[in-house]
């Protein structure tokens, strides 16, 4: 290749280029969701999640290594991993990219250039740096990917069996990251066809049917190999040695090959031993531990997850008529009527009912079973579900993100607003519902950018001239990113409303995009200087830079991580929010793995057992729970290991309540109630979380997460709020807290102001520091519950207390930073609760300087609201029934501890929305109650807001709509 030197050479510039800019926007610490996890299986070489990321985790101890026993230099050396990783993927891809224009342009500088132009701007892109500056997989498994994609390109331009051998072993080590990286495969074997065949449809097909077989075979026949017995092991080994014996003897070059491939495969995937060691080695996070061969087929398999259906299956309204079988194990297997089935199930889980309706409507295919005539989703309402939210909604929208440009960083649920794209051209964006300038303050410039079209126009235009020059290349360029875009959305399959964003999966997508894009850069540089009669594009070329160096500037604030702080605060707050040697109970990802990472690298608050009770019902977690990790003694368990490794709901339940009725006390009388009155409590995780509770609460205190834990068991007055967790006691206190929502109990104010003046505030205050929405509802956790503590010791009469509480946190979450609008309302109150009540005189003035916010905020919300067209006003529905509620709830309490100054600030802008919000109100109760089946708990939600709205204008005397006859029946 010409100028190799010069191609080598700008390629490692441009890889340390984006690794600087990597580096210096990294996480300096723990991040939210998986990084807690990966820092801490990584570091000890422990047991992560299924199907498990040996080599990554391989990978994160050696790096451990270099922190020579500094723990807090561990996580920003792991999290460097990612950075290292998505600046080898420049340097691959840049070289690549190179290749692709060599093949039909013989302009060579001007496809350095080009190529540069392709590989910076997708280093900037929204999605691909931010997987590049945190301790998680993707950053790494793309590497791989291009790793393998360039490798056959360089077999295509001299074929010799190395490449072969190292794209075999390539493709065994991804799968020790992520097996996402095995969607290049169908991209490969078409270089390999095109190399030997001329490109036509029926060699296409035949290579895609091929790639698919081979991908399915991985998928499946590793998992049986590694998990197979020894002698099934030998005698695959001993073959491959047999025939590759045969093959230098009889000089069999493609058996040889071949043989070879496989072995080198092997090599490479034998990094999934390492689970099976360390699984063995009972390390403290050893997640279902596949230490044996069956444990080890059911981890690969991802067995522990629901699989959805792909080609036919279940709808959602199966879930109301199934039958069941019980194995004689005591497994349950629901049988469900084939009616109720149908081919490409889109909207397959029950769980998800009004949702799936959301984006598809109303069940509309009559069947009959038994005499009686139900309602399915049609073939027609599955298709549209797909082509609409998982195709539109969860694909495009990201592809858009990264080649358009983004509203804000708030996770977007349908609504016109909330993480949606846009172009920075108001006329075209406002085509679409999209206008920024109505926008709610808050969610204004956090995570907004503006691309005005110009990368997807290089993609498009890309497209179109790769189509035409190369044909080859383009069939290529085409399938890589089909499998990795189209080909992800159907094999995912995914419910409404995920936990998170999840366009970190289609990273490879945009990297093809990106191809295109540089081959869009070379055409326009082409045609100009063609217009202009000279024949030299590379001066035209360095124009395009300026495609990188604004993605760059327009996402640098919001991916710099390098003052942030949030999740490692948070965790140390939630443990030290729990008394020594306690048992605390989580839910969810960002309330175990940053406490998982704390605990097991920088040895925090390692006497708290932290128990996620998601995993209770794995027998090997409930064994574990059972062992001493690092200061935490062993937990009690009453329910035998046979009962529970062989549990079926009879002997649970009958053993469940054989304990409870060897526990005389009021919390064992009432958990005894809840066995007899809900059915969803008849689960292994449910009843082992019984069992823990009676057997331990005489010995141990016992806690909940205040962040994820919804459901308690029906123990709520059981509960009092110490911190970030709240503290199962034996008996029930039916005190109230008036600031504090009902359902979760009360506060110990006193125990809390303890555990308070423990709690992490590092970087909150820093002006520089970006805050994600995660970051930001986890902050204004903080500002909620310093309020519902301050109003606690403030109704104990501890008012210097209260005031030391609220003032530490408006001095470390300053309004001038964190603006939250329903915590600031809080904060106002307490202001003015405290007026005269201590030395401070500024009481009267900061009360309303918070409440100002509070009140300028819900104004222009509502206003907003109003002013949306009715599809995306429909989305929004929620969040403004959130607000008037709150808002609501705010004049109430006001009213009731006579703070006459606020009181009259919100109820006088909380009577003029209050009209337009009722008659929209009547007009969505009149539209969904002939489908009230369907919408019942939104109408039961909607009625007791507005009841609550008729019953205080009444109050005030306010001259506000009345509900039509249609619906009075309904506000009864």
């Amino acid at each position: 290749m010409r100028y190799q030197k010069t191609i080598n050479s700008i390629g490692w510039l441009v890889g340390a280029a984006a690794f600087v800019v990597y580096f210096l926007t990294m996480s300096p610490t723990v991040c939210f969701w998986d990084c807690g996890e990966f820092i801490a299986t990584g570091s000890k070489l422990q047991v992560g999640h299924p199907p498990g990321a040996p080599l990554y985790h391989l990978l994160a101890a050696v790096a451990s290594a270099l922190s020579f026993g500094n723990t807090k230099l561990i996580a920003p050396i792991i999290n460097s991993i990612s950075a290292v990783a998505a600046a080898f993927t420049i340097v691959l891809f840049f070289w690549s990219l190179v290749r692709i224009l060599n093949r039909f342009s013989d302009k060579f500088i001007a496809n350095i250039i080009a190529a540069a132009i392709g590989a910076l701007t997708f280093a900037f892109t929204d999605s691909f740096w931010a997987s590049a500056t945190e301790a998680e997989v993707y950053s790494l498994s793309l590497l791989f990917t291009i790793a393998i994609l360039w490798s056959v390109l360089k077999w295509d331009s001299n074929p010799n069996e190395r490449w072969v051998l190292l794209i075999s072993l390539l493709v065994g080590l991804s799968l020790g990251v992520h097996i996402l990286s095995l969607l290049v495969l169908p991209a490969v074997l078409l270089v390999v066809c095109f190399h030997y065949f001329k490109p036509s449809l029926i060699n296409t097909i035949i290579t895609l049917l091929v790639s698919a077989l081979l991908v399915w075979m991985l998928l499946s026949f590793i998992p049986f190999l590694l998990s197979a017995n020894r002698v099934v092991l030998y005698v695959v080994l001993f073959a491959l040695l047999v025939l590759l014996w045969l093959s230098i003897w009889k000089r069999l070059s493609v058996l040889n090959t071949i043989c070879l491939s496989l072995m080198f495969l092997m090599i490479g995937v034998s990094t999934y031993l390492v689970l099976v060691i360390r699984a063995d080695a009972d390390t403290p996070i050893n997640e279902y531990s596949p230490h044996t061969a069956e444990k080890l087929n059911y981890y690969l398999q991802r067995n522990n997850y629901e699989k959805p259906p792909l080609i036919y299956g279940n709808q959602f309204t199966a879930y109301n008529y199934a039958d069941y079988d019980v194995s004689e194990n005591g497994k349950v297997e629901l049988i469900y009527n084939k009616d109720m089935q149908s081919l490409f199930p889109r909207l397959w889980n029950p769980a998800y009912e009004s949702a799936y309706i959301d984006w598809a409507g109303t069940p509309e295919k009559p069947v009959i079973i038994n005499g009686q005539t139900y309602f399915t989703p049609s073939f027609s309402q599955n298709l549209k579900y797909f082509l609409n939210y998982q195709l539109g909604y969860m694909y495009g929208r990201y592809l858009m993100w990264n080649f358009v440009g983004k509203t804000n960083d708030i996770q977007g649920f349908g609504e016109a607003n909330n993480g949606q794209w846009q172009s920075g051209l108001p006329y075209v964006d406002r085509l679409i519902g999209i206008n920024t300038d109505s926008f709610p303050k808050n969610t204004l410039k956090l995570g907004s950018t503006a691309y005005y079209f110009i990368p997807l126009l290089l993609v498009v235009i890309g497209v179109f001239y790769h189509f035409i020059r190369d044909r080859k290349g383009f069939i290529f360029n085409a399938i890589f990113f089909l499998s990795t875009s189209l080909a992800v959305v159907v094999y995912l399959n995914v419910t409404p409303y995920q936990p998170r964003e999840r366009d970190y999966v289609f990273l490879a997508s945009f990297l093809a995009l990106s191809v295109w894009l540089s081959v869009g850069a070379l055409a326009i540089s082409r045609w100009i200087v063609s217009l202009v009669l000279i024949n030299r594009p590379k001066f035209v070329l360095p124009f395009f830079f300026i495609v990188p160096i604004w993605l760059l500037s327009q996402n640098y604030i919001s991916h710099n991580h390098s003052r942030q702080y949030t999740a490692r605060n948070f965790a140390q707050s939630l443990l030290e929010s729990c008394d020594e040697d306690a048992i605390l109970l989580t839910n969810g990802d960002n309330d175990t793995f940053p406490l998982w990472y704390l605990q097991n690298v920088e040895n925090v608050r390692t006497d708290v057992r932290v128990i996620n009770v998601a995993f209770l019902n794995s027998p090997d977690y409930i064994d574990q729970l059972q062992k001493q990790i690092y200061l935490s003694k062993p937990l009690k368990v009453i329910t035998s290991k046979q009962d529970y490794e062989n549990s079926s709901t009879l002997n649970l339940v009958s053993s469940a309540r054989s304990l409870l009725s060897e526990k005389p006390t009021q919390i064992a009388r009432r958990l005894n109630e809840n066995l007899v009155t809900r059915n969803d409590i008849y689960s292994l995780g449910n009843l082992i979380l019984i069992d823990l509770i009676v057997a331990n609460i005489d010995t141990r205190p016992i806690y909940f997460s205040a962040y994820s834990n919804e459901d308690f068991l029906g123990l709520e007055n059981y509960l009092a709020l110490e911190g970030f967790a709240y503290r199962l006691k034996n008996v029930a206190n039916n005190k109230k807290n008036d600031l504090l929502p009902p359902k979760y109990g009360t506060v110990d104010a006193n125990k809390m102001y303890q555990h308070f003046k423990q709690f992490q505030w590092r970087s909150f205050k820093r002006n520089l520091a970006y805050f994600s929405e995660l970051e930001r509802s986890v902050i204004d956790m903080y500002a909620q519950y310093s309020s519902f503590l301050a109003y606690s010791l403030y109704q104990q009469k501890q008012y210097e207390k209260a005031y030391d509480v609220i003032e530490t946190c408006t001095q470390n979450l300053p309004v001038t930073v964190h603006k939250y609008p329903h915590s600031l309302a809080y904060i106002a109150i307490m202001y003015n609760l405290l007026d005269n009540r201590v030395a401070a005189e500024n009481t009267p003035e900061m009360a309303n300087h918070f409440l100002f916010y509070t009140l300028d905020y819900y104004k222009h919300y509502m206003q907003y609201y109003f002013d949306l067209r009715e599809r995306f006003q429909s989305q929004e529905r929620w969040e403004a029934q959130k607000i008037m509620a709150n808002w609501l709830y705010l004049c109430s309490f006001t009213n009731d501890n006579k703070l006459d100054d606020l009181r009259l600030s919100l109820i006088d802008g909380f009577f003029s929305y209050v009209p337009e919000f009722l008659e929209k109100s009547y007009k969505y109760l009149e539209a969904v109650q002939p489908n009230s089946d369907f919408y019942a708990a939104e109408i039961e939600k909607t009625t007791t807001l507005v009841k609550d709205i008729l019953a205080i204008g009444k109050v005030y005397e306010e001259p506000i709509p009345q509900p039509p006859a249609s619906i009075r029946d309904l506000l009864r």
